[in-house]
């Protein structure tokens, strides 16, 4: 983000230099070389390109933060003067012909230009909730295809609209409960609306506060809009967090406001302020130092992570074996090993994927399962159909008749997992 407005602040500058034919009165554009190299001005048309290049590689690192071309391009209707259409024109379109390559590689293999990132606005809705719709086979019909003609025959277009709706009006309060008063992880950087309402009179300072104030305007509500139950597992880390991006700059307002007060204080001796600052600068530290002093935190999150267990699972299975669980991302990581994401529809979506797409030869189910509430999550929630084969599982210690899925190692219930298998591995 600090690469952006460096390179927006570029555009700025030269684009100014070439309309008046002079030096602008702040320090901001003394400090920067855009606007003159030996007397002769430079073109804009490289930072230009360059603000298009890095809103490309954002649009790589995540499809949302393509919104942040809005910002961009309406503070260029607002401050770049002839240039405006230039740098509007090229800032909505280079962003999209650098990601067109991965576009149509995605359609190729999903039939979705966005993949499955596209189902974010829909995930943890009235309709999906909890991680119903990225564990469904089927969540618009018979293919996992979001098609217009197809929503509209199962009469779901509105309740899929007035969901994401009511999903951004629900999850705002969130956003500016939870995730505004950390935006810079700092307690310097929550300063920065003080930073806001104070005028600078340096140009350039004041149109980068009002990008600023853009940029997180439209980050908020789509960030409502993608939010997913990933938000509530880990609130503050995680890949939904798209005001996070603006912490390195409200960093540097809130930093601004704390040297205006330090500059105003009326100091005996010039030393005292200096040592007022390094003491601010410590305290601002602090989180810093806290984490890294002892006592460590352990490094293993169980429950449910089990590291040296998941990886047991994933040597017992064969490189082109395929198994299920209820957290398919810890196998892959820790196990190296294909597989599935427990199905919300219960035994007839994983009979339809172990006998029509690939033989499923092991089940894993972890803490996330095991440890749910037995009536509201266990027998009557959106999990049931697996927490009825749980508690036969465990209950009555023998597996439903039918099930593929038979042998189990002594010792994984124990340690609140348990492990299904074809045949005896170890």
């Amino acid at each position: 983000m600090l690469a952006l407005i460096r390179s927006w602040l570029a555009v700025e500058i030269r684009v100014q230099r070439q309309v008046d034919g002079q030096e602008d009165d702040g320090e901001v554009e003394e400090g920067f070389s855009e606007g003159e190299v030996n007397g002769k001005k430079l073109s804009p048309w490289a930072p230009i390109f360059g603000v298009g290049i890095i809103l490309a590689l954002l649009g790589y690192t995540q499809y949302s933060l393509l919104v942040l071309q809005i910002p961009l391009i309406a503070g260029a209707a607002l401050f770049l003067s002839r240039w405006r259409w230039k740098a509007m024109v090229v800032w909505l379109i280079i962003p999209w012909l650098a990601l067109a390559p991965w576009l149509v590689r995605n359609y190729s293999l999903s039939g979705h230009f966005f993949g499955l990132a596209g189902y974010s606005t829909l995930a943890d809705t009235q309709i999906y909730k909890d991680f119903t719709l990225e564990r469904s086979l089927h969540p618009f019909g018979q293919e996992l295809q979001i098609s217009e003609n197809q929503v509209e025959e199962s009469g779901k277009l509105y309740e899929l609209i007035l969901g994401s709706v009511r999903k951004i009006m629900v999850n705002l309060s969130t956003v500016f409960k939870d995730n505004f008063p950390h935006i810079g992880g700092h307690w310097i950087a929550s300063l920065f609306v003080a930073a806001m309402l104070i005028p600078f009179q340096n140009r350039s300072r004041s149109r980068v506060r009002w990008i600023f104030l853009m940029a997180l305007l439209t980050l908020i509500p789509m960030q409502a809009l993608i939010t997913t139950q990933i938000s509530e597992v880990s609130p503050l880390v995680n890949n939904e967090n798209l005001i996070s991006v603006m912490g390195p700059l409200a960093l540097m307002f809130g930093a601004v406001i704390v040297w205006m007060f330090i500059s105003q204080i009326d100091f005996p001796i010039s030393e005292l302020r200096i040592l007022t600052t390094i003491v601010v600068a410590a305290l601002g530290s602090l989180p810093f130092w806290v984490m890294i002093l002892p006592p460590k935190a352990k490094g293993i999150s169980y429950p449910p992570y089990y590291p040296p267990q998941i990886q047991q699972v994933g040597e017992w299975m064969e490189p082109d074996e395929f198994m299920a669980s209820d957290m398919p991302w810890a196998v892959a990581w820790y196990g190296n090993r294909y597989c599935l994401w427990l199905p919300s529809g219960g035994f007839e979506e994983f009979y339809e994927v172990n006998d029509f797409t690939k033989t499923i030869q092991g089940l894993y189910l972890t803490p996330l399962t095991l440890d749910n509430r037995l009536y509201s999550e266990l027998l009557v929630g959106d999990n049931r159909a697996w927490g009825n084969f749980v508690l036969e599982v465990m209950g009555a210690a023998e597996i439903p008749q039918g099930f593929p899925l038979k042998f189990a190692p002594q010792g994984f219930l124990i340690e609140g997992n348990l492990f299904l298998t074809d045949r005896k591995r170890w």
